[in-house]
């Protein structure tokens, strides 16, 4: 698994619908790029932490500001093709 959020962000399988726990949230917060990660939970909610300083929490997708910043979803699998 890669470290940094960008690389992350071409790793696995791109997921069109249906999120299932597990896969990889990708959001841009800063830039147009991916540069923050979450994890689902299931279909409509995911876990992650806000900053390096903040606590882990749990926040809906559909959150307009989350919506507003969502790029993809990705699915971490075994044999899943590398970048």
């Amino acid at each position: 698994m890669p470290r940094t959020v960008e690389e992350q962000a071409h790793y696995g399988l791109r997921v069109e619908d249906d999120l299932r726990a597990g896969d990889l949230v990708f959001f841009h917060t800063s830039g147009s790029g991916p540069s923050h990660v979450g994890i689902a939970l299931d279909n409509s909610r995911f876990v992650h932490a806000p900053s390096s300083r903040g606590e882990v929490r749990v926040e809906p997708l559909a959150r307009p500001y989350w919506a507003d910043r969502f790029i993809e979803a990705r699915r971490m699998i075994a044999n899943a093709p590398a970048p």
